[in-house]
C-alpha cells in the first residue's frame, strides 16, 4: 500500500508525465488509487493525456498502455 496518498499523486504524475509505464504500473499493483488528485485537481491520467496532446510520440509509444493502466473502469455522466 502507497504511504500517502499525497506521495503517490507525486509520483503517479511524474511516472505518468514521462511516459514510465512500469513505474505507474508497480505503483497501482501496490494499491495506488487512480483517482487521487494534485492540488490543481488533476490525477495522473490527465497528465499523461496533456502530454500526448502535446507530443505525437508519446501519444503513439506510452500513452496508450498509460491509459489502459489509469482508466476508470467507467464514467458517471450525472
Amino acid at each position: 500500500m502507497i504511504a500517502s496518498r499525497r506521495a503517490w499523486i507525486r509520483v503517479a504524475v511524474a511516472a505518468a508525465a514521462a511516459g514510465n509505464v512500469p513505474l505507474v504500473e508497480a505503483l497501482i499493483e501496490r494499491g495506488a488509487d487512480r483517482s487521487s488528485t494534485d492540488h490543481f485537481g488533476r490525477n495522473a491520467l490527465h497528465w499523461a493525456m496533456r502530454e500526448a496532446f502535446a507530443d505525437p510520440r508519446f501519444a503513439q509509444g506510452p500513452f496508450p498502455r498509460l491509459y489502459e493502466c489509469l482508466a476508470p473502469a467507467s464514467v458517471d455522466v450525472n
